[in-house]
């Protein structure tokens, strides 16, 4: 089968009057999703040396770096709005592919449609088309593309750019067909060494996708020809999705249930910024923390109260103290060791005063700690109640 080419001619026909609405209100999210994800990411020292050293390229100011504050050519910006999608590490992604579709698809559409004027509806059509065009080569080769040691999300993702970019320039079936032959000349290794390796140069790697994908859609808008099936391979078995793979892929995943079924819907939000493998001890020591929050909350309660009666006691061995210190000046010259008595009981009272005092002070640490933690909790169980709804 023409696997490449079947799913060229679906890609260059997504129309939104043909989605359903589930997957256009998806595809939304998803890029809502993905501008979140920029903002998080700003403070990283990683992305502003990024940002600063795409800036000092110069190229002429086309299109928006999102939050970054300037404007560079079409190519420069989807690295840069891929990048910071990405370093936050809150990214959408497919488990069935184990990549990361948003980040590099949907850079390089937001890029491509400032660049030609676009409208909404073109946007949304290219992003369902973009990550059909991602995912779906990626699932044909998991776990064994990542397995060999590569990153589906820069690899695969350059796919769905490509196609993204194609529909916001108006290429036609046959032209689509060679952005994705294009594509797969032009996509990065992505190797994984470096995310395993904790390199920083990993964040790029939707940036990348995204930058590529534009440039493979661009040339075969010029004229430029791809293999039109760059996926499969042909009889030189040297198809994409078997030279990076450490076992046989399974191509039908690339055309199954075309039009039927969207992978964007298969596309899950990450509630924690890391790895999605990581969550289900980040859920786990949460609950365990809103198990304890009530224990805490009765300690700080009983603090409070233990604070306030030895306050109570200690102002009363105060007031007793400075009597006694008065009686014993009228008395000063019939009983020194009086004198004595009534100083050494001062100056104990003062310690114990001192000491009460660092019991208020800690259940004012307590106490700040209760409300924050009170409100972290709040946040969770709305995030859980927006998740069931």
């Amino acid at each position: 089968m023409e696997y490449t080419r079947k799913l060229a001619e679906f890609c260059a026909n997504v129309t939104l009057e043909t989605l359903p609405a589930e997957v256009i209100h998806k595809a939304k999210l998803c890029i809502l999703d993905y501008v979140a994800n920029i903002y998080g990411s700003l403070e990283l020292e990683t992305v502003r040396n990024i940002a600063a050293y795409i800036r000092s390229v110069g190229a002429p100011e086309n299109v928006t770096a999102l939050g970054c504050g300037f404007k560079t050519d079409v190519h420069q910006a989807a690295f840069i709005n891929g990048t910071t999608a990405e370093a936050i590490e809150a990214q959408d992604g497919s488990r069935f592919g184990g990549n990361h579709p948003g980040v590099a698809v949907i850079p390089a559409a937001l890029a491509v449609t400032e660049a030609v004027g676009a409208g909404g509806p073109a946007v949304i059509a290219a992003v369902v088309a973009g990550y059909e065009a991602a995912n779906r080569p990626a699932a044909a080769m998991h776990p064994w593309h990542t397995l060999g040691g590569f990153l589906p999300t820069g690899t695969c993702g350059t796919y769905g750019a490509a196609v993204a970019a194609a529909r916001l320039r108006g290429l036609d079936t046959d032209q689509l067909l060679n952005a994705l032959g294009n594509a797969g000349y032009l996509l990065p290794l992505s190797m994984a060494e470096h995310l395993m390796g904790g390199y920083t140069i990993k964040v790029v790697q939707g940036g990348q996708a995204a930058s590529t994908g534009i440039m493979a859609a661009g040339l075969a808008g010029a004229g430029v020809t791809g293999a039109p099936y760059v996926l499969e391979g042909s009889a030189l078995n040297g198809g994409f999705a078997k030279i990076p793979t450490a076992a046989d892929p399974t191509l039908s995943r690339i055309t199954d249930g075309l039009g039927e079924s969207y992978s964007v819907m298969d596309v899950y939000f990450k509630p924690y910024t890391a790895c999605r493998h990581t969550h289900g001890a980040a859920q786990a020591a949460l609950e365990a923390l809103i198990a304890k929050s009530t224990t805490i909350s009765d300690q700080v309660k009983s603090a409070e109260k233990s604070a306030e009666e030895v306050g109570s006691e200690m102002r009363g061995v105060v007031e007793r103290s400075e009597e006694m210190r008065k009686l014993t000046d009228l008395q000063a010259q019939r009983s020194k060791s009086l004198i004595e008595i009534a100083t050494a009981s001062a100056a104990r009272a003062t310690q114990t005063v001192a000491g009460a005092s660092e019991v208020v002070g800690i259940t004012d640490e307590l106490r700040q700690l209760s409300s924050s933690l009170s409100r972290q909790i709040a946040l969770f169980r709305i995030e859980e109640e927006q998740k069931s709804n």
